[in-house]
């Protein structure tokens, strides 16, 4: 148990420190690539995509990352010493382990293969609530001076229930 909890501590440390070190270099690597960009390539993004893709975006996969790293690698060695030691104690039970593992491996592909369209999806609807986030933000003025609050609103609003609608869809599929 002592040896499981340091590892554990250590495995998070590792892992989190691995994780932000990867999403700042690929921060620095994204925008310095937005500002090569010509004015005809940032032409086909809106701003609150390139925004989503410098955060959020990039905040993801530093969360899968560090998932990966302290899940399923600690999984992984979890799976193998389980099999190892139900092999030892009865190989019967070892066997139906080891045939688990392809049947769980099959059934998550096909979740993930269900869910990533939907994911796809999910990216645009957010990259439309932040460009209407941007907008409005950086329009306020001119909201405000003609009036246009309750149809900014209505806007913002909308594209908020999309993009909820959609991840709601996906965590059903993930669940």
């Amino acid at each position: 148990a002592v040896c499981g909890g340091i590892f554990g501590v250590g495995s998070s440390a590792f892992s989190g420190a691995t994780s932000h070190s990867f999403s700042r270099d690929l921060r620095n690597d994204v925008f310095s690539r937005v500002m090569d960009l010509s004015f005809q390539q940032t032409d086909k993004f809106t701003t609150g995509s390139l925004v989503t893709r410098l955060t959020t975006d990039i905040n993801m996969i530093q969360q899968f990352l560090d998932l990966l790293l302290r899940m399923f690698v600690r999984s992984f060695m979890m799976f193998a010493g389980g099999v190892v030691m139900m092999l030892r104690l009865n190989v019967d039970f070892g066997i139906v382990l080891i045939i688990a593992l392809p049947v769980e491996l099959i059934l998550m592909a096909l979740i993930i293969s269900k869910a990533s369209p939907i994911f796809k999806l999910l990216q645009k609807k957010l990259d439309k609530v932040n460009s209407v986030v941007q907008e409005n933000v950086s329009g306020a003025r001119v909201v405000k001076a003609y009036v246009r609050e309750d149809f900014e609103t209505k806007r913002f609003s909308f594209a908020n229930d999309e993009l909820t609608g959609i991840a709601l869809r996906v965590q059903k599929i993930m669940a």
